[in-house]
């Protein structure tokens, strides 16, 4: 007897999900989509400024506007805001000096000096080069006049005294022609000099480059940004921008083109492999669907061990 009720129970109860669900289908299908379905890009990620370390000589203020420009790189791709800044943001941007910035200063210098001793090298020497000719003139014509002179059996005594002037001051200015070419020599060997310093200094950097080559890194475990260098502002957008992208979930991209491309360049704007990228991964997930997988994925990493041994 009490077997038939309880098996009455649940027939009635059966009966009753069946009239719920045949009648509430569609509030209940609302339901399962609300809660099955989300998606990674639905909330935007809140971040702030962290340490800046004075000898990137750069304000709070000025790191502030430059991730703001990298945030919107990504924020005006999106239908929905990805990035936006907070006092108590979760993901820390960090400004961390190390011995490639210091390099890369140096060359920046040592270019920039070369560069305006090259200029002034090259101004001088037209200079000279001016001088040069006026000298070969005066000198053509001193001779022309002589020879004139010479022609007539000699020059009356002023003028004899006059030409023996001119030679003498040609003369003069000759000498001053030649040690100007000496200094400007020397001046030459100088910037040579620099030069070799300079590709010397390049070719450090480089090879730490090979030991540590990124400008940038998302440390996920800490939720944080670091740019350790950079050359220019455009440069240093692109590097948060791209490491945003990681804070986000994104991977890298072969294209040369994309901001995701794992070389660093100058690029603020996302490509189309960059703008598909994104709406791939804010497309909507089930989460019923990842759990799936991912127990897929652990049962075949447990059999995969379990064959191993």
């Amino acid at each position: 007897m009490f077997m038939n009720k309880k098996r009455l129970f649940f027939l009635f109860l059966l009966l009753l999900i069946s009239v719920t669900t045949l009648f509430f289908r569609k509030d209940l299908n609302s339901l399962y989509q609300r809660v099955a379905y989300f998606s990674f890009c639905e909330k935007p990620i809140l971040y702030r400024i962290g340490n800046i370390d004075s000898r990137f000589e750069l304000t709070k203020q000025e790191l502030m506007d430059r991730t703001s420009t990298a945030a919107e790189i990504w924020n005006r791709s999106y239908e929905n805001t990805l990035f936006e800044y907070s006092p108590e943001g979760d993901l820390e941007i960090n400004l961390v000096f190390d011995e490639r910035q210091t390099l890369l200063n140096k060359i920046n210098r040592m270019n920039g000096s070369v560069s305006d001793e090259r200029n002034s090298l090259e101004s001088r020497i037209a200079n000279f080069k001016r001088w040069q000719e006026e000298i070969e003139q005066e000198m053509d014509a001193l001779n022309k006049e002589i020879e004139s002179w010479n022609d007539k059996g000699g020059a009356p005594p002023e003028k004899y005294d006059e030409l023996n002037r001119k030679q003498k001051e040609l003369r003069v200015e000759i000498n001053e022609l030649n040690k100007t070419a000496q200094e400007l020599n020397q001046t030459t060997t100088n910037i040579n000099q620099r030069v070799t310093n300079l590709n010397e200094t390049i070719s450090s950097f480089n090879s730490i480059l090979q030991v540590k080559p990124e400008e940038g890194v998302f440390i996920p475990y800490e939720n944080k940004i670091e740019v350790y260098f950079y050359t220019n502002d455009d440069e240093l957008v692109h590097t948060i921008a791209h490491e945003m992208g990681h804070a986000l979930g994104l991977g890298h991209l072969n294209h040369t083109d994309a901001l995701m491309n794992p070389i660093v360049s100058e690029n603020t704007q996302l490509s189309n492999e960059d703008l598909s990228l994104l709406n791939t991964f804010c497309s909507e997930q089930n989460r019923f669907e990842l759990l799936k997988n991912d127990m897929r994925t652990l049962v075949n990493n447990y059999i995969t061990r379990i064959n191993k041994n």
